[in-house]
């Protein structure tokens, strides 16, 4: 996503084709303007990488793109017959559009398509007018994009407005926060990986939090629950709290899973109060680094901070994990873990995006 106007780069370029049109590498047949899928085939796609075709680079790299795509109308793409072109030319976005139609039923006797081009939505929350935004001429102002809302025509669905809810593909929209595009796209790209940009976030959500949020308990420093893991202790050590001691600290949210993970018991009770083993599982290691990171010293994890072979104390931590959870600085819920071996940090992306766009900013 670029600056005013499309960013530079390559794109692939749009096909002039006719339904008829036949060459070694890409066929496909007619009959009275209704095609099967299965009548179509085509090559592997190369490896070209993310950079779109004119067609989809001018639905969001210029002014007259977007104001389609926020009209009632919607944005025209090529029809169903060519954007299988663009696709085995090594479109990524048309290749999507293309490879929905898996799920739909495009018999030759029902549900055919047509050489009606294809529609494309777009899915918008619209914000309140600022001063900034009146002045603007953005065809985006005031207005967030979230999804591509595809409506392929068919012989069975309307080829103009109102286009019929649920019968769309929907492709969602993500940027970087850094990218200028970001002000008009939300959603931004996820990742694992515990950079200094995302510490320096993390941060200032918690500044925000003690400052401005007058519903959140922070009118005391947090009383520390019974026993916490010390993170800022060499070796990393479980703690006994004094009584009525204040401190912030994070709570763990995450899932046993069916891995075997070290717990405290009685009898290593005392050897975890000088230091936890180093076989603690991921999740357990992932939230000591985010503590570390964001200067916070304790952290509380149920398998490690109750005996849990000591019914008098799971029963009396049990009863106060409500609190313990409410009062904490910060709860770091692990929920793309499904075992404690997981993990929720890592040095790559979580998802590569399917496409590339470029953005008219």
């Amino acid at each position: 996503m670029g600056n005013r106007g499309p960013s530079a780069g390559s794109t692939v370029p749009t096909p002039e084709v006719s339904p008829g049109y036949n060459n070694d590498n890409i066929e496909y047949s007619h009959r009275n303007n209704r095609t099967r899928r299965e009548d179509i085939f085509w090559p592997e796609l190369p490896n070209v990488g993310l950079g779109c075709c004119e067609k989809c680079n001018s639905m969001t790299g210029t002014a007259e793109g977007l104001a389609a795509l926020l009209s009632d109308d919607g944005y025209k793409h090529l029809n169903w017959y060519n954007i299988q072109q663009t696709a085995a030319l090594g479109c990524p976005l048309c290749k999507n559009i293309w490879d929905a139609t898996e799920n739909q039923d495009w018999s030759y006797d029902d549900g055919s398509v047509t050489h009606d081009e294809i529609v494309i939505l777009a899915n918008v929350t619209h914000l309140p007018a600022s001063a900034e935004t009146l002045r603007s001429w953005h065809p985006m102002k005031d207005i967030h994009l979230h999804s591509l809302e595809v409506y392929i025509p068919s012989e069975n669905r309307p080829t103009h407005p109102p286009y019929p809810k649920g019968d769309e593909e929907v492709f969602g929209l993500v940027t970087y926060e850094a990218d200028p595009a970001s002000s008009f796209v939300p959603a931004r790209r996820e990742s694992k990986e515990l950079t200094p940009k995302v510490v320096d976030g993390i941060c200032r959500w918690l500044d925000d939090c003690r400052s401005k949020h007058l519903s959140c308990p922070r009118a005391h420093t947090p009383k520390l629950p019974q026993r916490v893991i010390d993170v800022g202790h060499s070796p990393i050590q479980l703690r006994q709290s004094l009584i009525n001691e204040r401190a912030e600290y994070a709570a763990l949210s995450y899932c046993w899973g069916k891995s075997v993970q070290p717990i405290t018991t009685t009898s290593n009770l005392l050897r975890h109060m000088h230091a936890l083993p180093s076989s603690l599982p991921k999740t357990v290691l992932d939230a000591i680094e985010v503590c570390q990171k964001i200067n916070i010293r304790y952290l509380w994890v149920d398998s490690l901070c109750i005996v849990q072979d000591d019914e008098s104390d799971k029963l009396n931590q049990i009863a106060n994990m409500g609190s313990i959870y409410k009062n904490s600085t910060v709860t770091i819920v692990a929920a793309s873990a499904v075992d404690a071996t997981d993990g929720f940090l890592s040095d790559v992306e979580s998802r590569e995006p399917m496409a590339q766009l470029p953005f008219f900013c």
